[in-house]
């Protein structure tokens, strides 16, 4: 009987992700038919629709609580340390050149507001609010689930922004290299609404990593010595880790998020 069980919560997460991928598809499809442009207003609409399916499936499916709580700034000391350092980073390793795109577009402010308040807002609420937890909640028989999930999530979470978003822009090191370097964004993001317990904060530090993204490097992004960038981003991934997730910092997160 508990065998049975322990079987269905380990498929909720992977059913949940096929039902936002379903969903996507299905407005993809309807975007196609109608002929959505990438402007303001169709970009917003979109974007709130998107939204909707994620928390729509969530309410229905996976059932997972969205916390708002807040403990103080004390918890997230050291993310605050590293999420600096990653915006000053990532920006830094960045060269651009304009684009036809970029240069068409680049006039419209609530284009760029919409874009920046949706890549802030949906990833980090799909893939942290909700699939992260579920991860935590249904495979917590499994040792050291925390770091697992936050792995996971923040893996699955670089892939849907590389592969969906991107599309694969500028070559096979350069892609390794956004992989690496979503993966790091995606784990600080995780380890903020760990820490807070307030999907808020991951969303705020979203905002300001996009925003800075948008003014200093909004345009197609080509890349320099991807391989220091590789190597860059798989030290600062491996002492936020070491740093942030101590033995006593795993206990307090298996409290707030009410693991048995």
């Amino acid at each position: 009987m508990t065998e049975k069980k322990n079987t269905k919560d380990f498929k909720r997460v992977w059913i949940t992700l096929l039902l936002w991928l379903c969903g996507m598809l299905i407005l993809h499809i309807v975007c196609r038919a109608f002929h959505v442009r990438i402007n303001s207003n169709d970009m917003l609409i979109s974007n709130l629709v998107t939204i909707i399916i994620a928390l729509a499936i969530n309410w229905l499916y996976t059932k997972e609580k969205i916390y708002f709580e807040w403990y103080g700034f004390k918890r997230i000391g050291w993310l605050l340390v590293f999420a600096l350092i990653f915006v000053i980073a990532i920006n830094a390793m960045f060269k651009t050149v304009p684009s036809a795109t970029s240069l068409e577009i680049s006039l419209s402010p609530f284009f760029w507001l919409f874009f920046i308040l949706a890549s802030a807002t949906i990833p980090v609420i799909m893939f942290y609010a909700i699939l992260m937890p579920a991860m935590i909640h249904n495979w917590q028989s499994s040792s050291n689930v925390i770091l697992k999930s936050l792995i996971l999530s923040s893996a699955l979470f670089s892939v849907f922004e590389v592969f969906v978003l991107n599309n694969m822009y500028g070559g096979v090191l350069s892609t390794i290299y956004q992989l690496v370097a979503e993966f790091a964004f995606g784990l600080m993001c995780g380890l903020f609404y760990l820490r807070s317990v307030n999907i808020i904060v991951s969303i705020f530090f979203g905002f300001i990593e996009t925003f800075c993204a948008v003014i200093l490097a909004h345009i197609a992004p080509l890349f320099g010595n991807g391989i220091i960038n590789i190597i860059f981003f798989l030290l600062f991934i491996y002492l936020v880790l070491k740093i942030t997730l101590r033995p006593q910092n795993i206990k307090q997160i298996k409290k707030d998020f009410k693991l048995n």
